[in-house]
């Protein structure tokens, strides 16, 4: 009988950095001749990246890190819970220091359910996003926690029960973004999709402007969200129907919040697809991604145009 091969990582998926001498990146890792694989932490030191052991399960999927030190790092994402029935439960992993350790959360009873964001400013300050379907149901809906240097606590949203939250970003404990990606009715986008801003009391819904002149734009799919300061950007595709897309009708966004409103800024191209954005400041922000057909793409906001 054949024995797999060593492990090896086909890719990572989320990063993020406190300084030049540390950094955190996940992925998944696999074996030659083995479909199964398992999650992986990286650590940057400045030199080099090396493996980090977790107490995730073997199942897990993790979705985002944010660090703000050398000893506070967040990880969260889902695993399964029941393989058999299909059934997630969310997980957040805490990293002190010197090693990573999981911490409790809140959810209803019977849900299965997924992190997707995590967003951290300090020790006491952190946000986490995601979504969860009562058992027996196809419905999602979202919710959002919040940590204060002791425990997760739900936080009631109404942009997190519009639909199910993709990405949290916050730069302190009174300023904070949440997006939120389709739902179950599938690019259902009637007059706009929401955003959520936090004020350090609650959080208020922000309408999202169909991207589309003419009210041509129906449908939408946020895939990144980027806060630095007051400054935001958000990311994603949006249909050029009223039907469902495909066979080419998507369309890239690019939206930056004004302080008042998002507005959209055109993309130098529409044969492209944002996943990952970056904001220094209201003159200075990078968009990742890919053409059609994929190649590599970069894209620099000067505070005017993107090229």
């Amino acid at each position: 009988m054949s024995r797999p091969g060593p492990r090896r990582i086909p890719g990572l998926h989320a990063v993020a950095a406190s300084s030049p001498g540390n950094a955190w990146a996940l992925g998944e890792t696999e074996r030659t001749g083995s479909p199964r694989q398992m999650p992986v932490i990286l650590h940057w030191n400045g030199r080099a990246w090396r493996q980090v052991p977790s107490p995730a399960p073997s199942s897990a999927h993790l979705s985002s890190v944010s660090v703000t030190s050398p000893a506070n790092a967040w990880v969260v994402g889902s695993y399964f819970a029941d393989p058999s029935a299909g059934s997630t439960r969310p997980i957040a992993l805490h990293w002190n220091g010197s090693a990573w350790r999981r911490v409790p959360l809140p959810l209803p009873a019977g849900a299965a359910a997924e992190l997707t964001g995590v967003s951290a400013t300090s020790a006491s300050n952190a946000w986490a996003a995601g979504g969860f379907a009562s058992s027996g149901t196809n419905r999602a809906a979202g919710f959002v926690l919040h940590w204060d240097d002791s425990s997760w606590s739900q936080v009631p949203s109404a942009p997190a029960s519009a639909g199910e939250p993709i990405a949290v970003a916050a730069t302190a404990t009174d300023y904070a973004w949440l997006a939120d990606s389709a739902t179950a009715t599938e690019f259902a986008w009637p007059g706009g999709r929401v955003a959520g801003l936090w004020n350090g009391r609650d959080w208020t819904t922000v309408p999202i402007p169909l991207v589309q002149t003419h009210n041509e734009g129906r449908g939408g799919l946020v895939s990144a969200l980027a806060v630095a300061g007051h400054v935001a950007w958000m990311a994603g595709d949006y249909c050029t129907t009223t039907t469902t897309c495909g066979n080419g009708q998507l369309l890239p966004f690019l939206l930056r919040w004004t302080g008042g409103a998002w507005q959209p800024t055109p993309p130098p191209a529409k044969d492209v697809t944002i996943f990952g954005l970056a904001v220094l400041s209201s003159t200075n922000a990078w968009a990742v991604g890919y053409t059609h057909p994929r190649t590599t793409l970069i894209l620099h906001w000067n505070g005017s145009t993107w090229s």
